[in-house]
């Protein structure tokens, strides 16, 4: 337990230090203000594209999907609980105001599994077990763009079920697609070497992209609102400690696989999603609560992330 604790906590200095260099960039305006939404954008549109398609043409075989295709389905089974769960919380958090608890809605529904899980997945798994966690995150993928930005939607500016759908077709959706497609086609075999590793080059920035772009955001709110908030405490450990500690004891009673189990801490026992936070801006709606439930989810899960995986290498 404690090998797992310490391997997976080093991991999780390296995502504060490299949060950190964001904030830093940010806070002292080494770089222009525009810097930030470049950087997200290429994360958003190449960076992310690029990981999905690697280690889906890279992973993905007929083989390959018969043996791990049930993790689509049980990552959905945990995905809708974690929603249903997410409509009585928010009730307590806001029920006085409808727009916060959509917001509170989302931040109990998807984590930040791409910033946090990811890097720990490749680390310690490599594309194989990104592939896994890929198919385990599949739903959630679809399910973001869809009912997530729906509840921060404001009413004047509600989208069509058809709209939401048609936002499902993105560039990380479409690589991830073709990558499968290319994958079962034997792409490894005959695609040209050099166009798997410039794709394999690419997915590397993702990670290092991403967890900036998170510094760069928070270095936006001021400390001192950010830590005032009592709710964003609860909101914490109920985000890393207690729905993600719910989920593992009924897969440990079910006897799941410790890769089952790791995974599901990697997705749930994880920081606040940057979509709390994102698609309020993207909507012209200041929320404050957003950005604090992200940074202090995110300072604590350095402890929290460690801990639920030391967890599950004790039990499984």
């Amino acid at each position: 337990m404690l090998t797992a604790f310490v391997s997976t906590f080093e991991q999780m200095i390296r995502v504060l230090i490299v949060i950190a260099f964001g904030y830093i960039l940010n806070k002292t305006h080494a770089v222009p203000k525009s810097a930030e939404s470049v950087l997200s954008k290429l994360v958003t549109l190449l960076f992310a594209p690029a990981l999905s398609f690697y280690s889906f043409a890279v992973e993905c075989q007929i083989s390959s999907l018969v043996a791990f295709g049930h993790l689509i389905l049980i990552g959905l089974v945990l995905r809708l609980s974690s929603i249903g769960i997410s409509y009585p919380l928010a009730k307590l958090f806001c029920p006085n105001d409808k727009y916060h608890r959509g917001v509170y809605r989302y931040a109990f529904s998807f984590p930040n599994s791409g910033a946090f899980g990811t890097p720990l997945i490749l680390a310690f798994f490599g594309t194989s077990g990104l592939f896994q966690f890929s198919l385990f995150q599949f739903t959630a993928t679809l399910l973001t763009y869809t009912w997530g930005a729906s509840q921060m939607e404001p009413e004047h500016k509600k989208a069509t079920i058809w709209r939401r759908l048609v936002k499902c077709i993105n560039p990380n959706t479409v690589a991830m697609f073709s990558g499968m497609l290319l994958g079962i086609l034997g792409a490894k075999t005959w695609m040209p070497s050099i166009v798997l590793t410039t794709f394999k080059d690419l997915s590397t920035c993702y990670v290092m992209g991403g967890l900036l772009v998170i510094g760069f955001t928070l270095a936006d709110y001021s400390f001192k609102e950010i830590f005032s908030n009592w709710k964003v405490y609860i909101f914490t450990v109920l985000r890393l400690f207690v729905i993600p500690g719910v989920f593992l004891a009924v897969l440990l009673l079910c006897g799941a696989p410790e890769m089952i189990c790791i995974m599901t801490v990697l997705a749930y026992a994880v920081p606040c999603g940057m979509g709390a936070v994102i698609f309020p801006a993207f909507y012209g709606v200041e929320c404050e609560d957003g950005a604090q439930m992200v940074l202090i989810s995110s300072l604590a899960s350095i402890i929290t992330i460690p801990l639920m995986w030391s967890l599950v290498t004790l039990f499984v």
